[in-house]
């Protein structure tokens, strides 16, 4: 789940929460064209996994690295995008992970109108606001994590619990599926 670990983390940013349970979970498992006979597949190309969510919300992820490409060659970008169904109307955001190739936010009110937004940079972080248009999230990761580094408070932090929360429920969707954990690396830091 490559891309899993985004649109999780997008679930549970937007939701202000954790999954309760993982309702249902499928998957589509990657088999190399040049594999032998006796090849047995254990990795996922693709999850669909619907998770119940605090307040009866309901999120369904749907993650997949296989897309057939175009005329049969020419590779495809990625579809990644999230849709949030809300009680006055609905919010889509196309390409929420590297918003500065190409990105919107658009908001439906219900029975009114739609109009497009798109944020390139913190505009409301006053004089300690960060980043250019053309920055990365990977830029704005790095910045953050020099920030943490000089004892500066980040725009934005993902803490321990935060990523730890988060592959836990990526366990709990491979548990569902079938495919079950990830196998633990044995690797070990040498000592200094």
């Amino acid at each position: 789940m490559d891309m899993g670990c985004y649109t999780m983390n997008c679930i549970r940013y937007l939701s202000s929460s954790n999954p309760i349970s993982v309702l249902s979970a499928s998957h589509d498992l990657h088999i190399p064209s040049s594999s032998p006979s006796n090849f047995v597949p254990n990795t996922d190309r693709g999850t669909i996994a619907t998770l119940s969510l605090p307040n009866n919300v309901v999120a369904t992820l749907n993650c997949n690295l296989g897309l057939p490409a175009y005329l049969g060659f020419i590779p495809r970008f990625p579809r990644v995008d999230v849709a949030v169904e809300c009680e006055g109307g609905k919010v889509d955001m196309l390409n929420f992970v590297i918003p500065t190739i190409y990105h919107s936010i658009k908001v439906h009110v219900r029975d009114k109108t739609t109009r497009v937004e798109k944020a390139y940079r913190f505009e409301n972080a006053g004089m300690n606001a960060k980043g250019e248009e053309w920055w990365s999230t990977y830029r704005y990761q790095l910045e953050a994590f020099v920030d943490r580094l000089k004892g500066r408070t980040p725009q934005t932090w993902v803490d321990v619990q935060d990523s730890v929360a988060n592959m836990e429920w990526i366990e709990k969707i491979y548990a569902k599926t079938g495919i079950g954990s990830r196998p633990k690396s044995s690797y070990v830091p040498m000592s200094p």
